[in-house]
């Protein structure tokens, strides 16, 4: 029997660079969606992504009274329960029409960071491996380009960014995947790129080496602003400052060293005091 085929999954907060690793591993050969959401002045080197896939995301999260920028209180497990029985076949018919049945492929969608549980099942009916790729931006550069975007307030988009990170490290943990900081990206794709498929278990069908003009090309579109050179508080009140804080410090360290137990216990622990607070 054959090696199974490979779905690398892109997940990230909103503005955290996940169209900028969805489109170099669409560069190294990886299949795209079929149908793609156009470039825009927001997003001028295109986004990566199946307004399908996009609009499936949209509907879970309606089920549940949110949206993406309101899914704080969105629980997978519970929306599972309230959606209908053939779900996963819905959603596995959508991957279908978007990737066919041959050939790794990518699928990116911030929205999949809370709402991947409901995928999973459906990316085993298609028989798929399963990889992911997390995506981490600087807090502060995200909150200021959500601003620049969205008019989102700070503490707001704060608290968005933890919940979307701990949600996909928590979901990815026990499968192949790579913590991808946004900076080593941007820095030195090459060396960023390159762990990262050593570490997912992933295969470039394209190699680095003959791709490199073109994601060159590719990464050389205006893709960051807001830059920030160091983490600075506050983002918003003191305790949940805290816990961005300890989990952009946490991600840091995976993604240098997958394993380090401390940094995933202390994701764990912001994890559990995070699910607290959205409780009250």
């Amino acid at each position: 029997m054959g090696e199974r085929r490979v779905a690398a999954v892109v997940l990230g907060m909103h503005r955290s660079g996940t169209s900028a690793v969805a489109g170099t591993l669409a560069h190294l050969g990886l299949q795209q969606p079929r149908t793609l959401f156009p470039p825009s002045a927001d997003n001028p080197a295109g986004y990566f992504e199946s307004p399908r896939i996009v609009a499936a995301n949209h509907h879970i999260l309606s089920v549940d009274g949110c949206a993406w920028a309101t899914c704080l209180k969105f629980n997978a497990t519970r929306t599972r329960r309230s959606l209908a029985a053939h779900m996963d076949t819905v959603l596995r018919d959508i991957l279908l029409q978007e990737y066919g049945n041959s050939g790794p492929f990518v699928v990116k969608d911030p929205r999949l960071c809370v709402t991947l549980p409901l995928w999973q099942p459906a990316l085993e009916l298609l028989g798929v491996d399963q990889r992911h790729l997390v995506v981490v931006r600087h807090p502060l550069e995200v909150c200021r380009s959500l601003a620049a975007r969205d008019s989102l307030p700070q503490d707001r988009a704060a608290l968005l960014w933890l919940h979307h990170l701990l949600e996909a490290e928590q979901t990815t943990r026990t499968g192949k995947r790579a913590v991808v900081l946004y900076d080593d990206v941007m820095s030195d794709w090459r060396s960023a790129i390159r762990q990262a498929g050593e570490v997912a278990g992933i295969d470039w069908p394209i190699g680095i080496d003959k791709a490199a003009n073109d994601v060159d090309r590719f990464l050389a579109a205006p893709l960051r602003h807001h830059k920030a050179h160091r983490y600075s508080a506050m983002l918003g009140p003191a305790p949940v400052d805290r816990l961005v804080s300890d989990t952009w410090s946490a991600l840091r360290h995976l993604a240098r060293a997958p394993d380090d137990a401390a940094a995933l216990h202390s994701l764990d622990r912001v994890y559990a005091a995070f699910s607290h607070w959205r409780a009250v």
